[in-house]
């Protein structure tokens, strides 16, 4: 497959072949794969903040309002990738064909796995 290694993993307790999350090894094969082909040099290197950045923000509206009840609410944000587009000039990267279904793929999401990604969110999270 051009896609490299890849498969599928159980989303919650269902079923594989029913419903799940694609896996795609964009490292693989060694050598010739999409990190392997990425340029490392025109990749935004993403900024990372330490986790006392989030604890602040949580603890900022419980100072600014002290007798008001803050709440903090956690989610889910497996999909929030497929938000961040790839640049046309390495769209032709992220598609392919799979023979054994006759199927064509194109990714246009930065996906986990992909050496740019991170840069990817960082522009996109700020």
């Amino acid at each position: 497959s051009p896609f490299g290694g890849g498969g599928g993993v159980d989303k919650g307790n269902e079923d594989t072949n029913v419903s799940g999350r694609t896996i795609h090894d964009l490292s693989y094969p060694e050598g010739t794969s999409i990190n392997d082909y990425t340029d490392q040099d025109s990749i935004t290197k993403p900024e990372y903040t330490h986790c006392d950045a989030v604890a602040a923000e949580i603890l900022r509206p419980k100072r600014a309002h002290p007798r008001t009840r803050v709440c903090v609410m956690a989610g889910d944000v497996a999909s929030a990738f497929r938000n961040i587009s790839i640049h046309s000039n390495s769209v032709y990267l992220f598609g392919g064909h799979i023979e054994e279904d006759d199927v064509i793929v194109i990714e246009l999401a930065a996906p986990f796995g992909w050496t740019g990604s991170p840069g990817f969110y960082e522009i996109a999270g700020g």
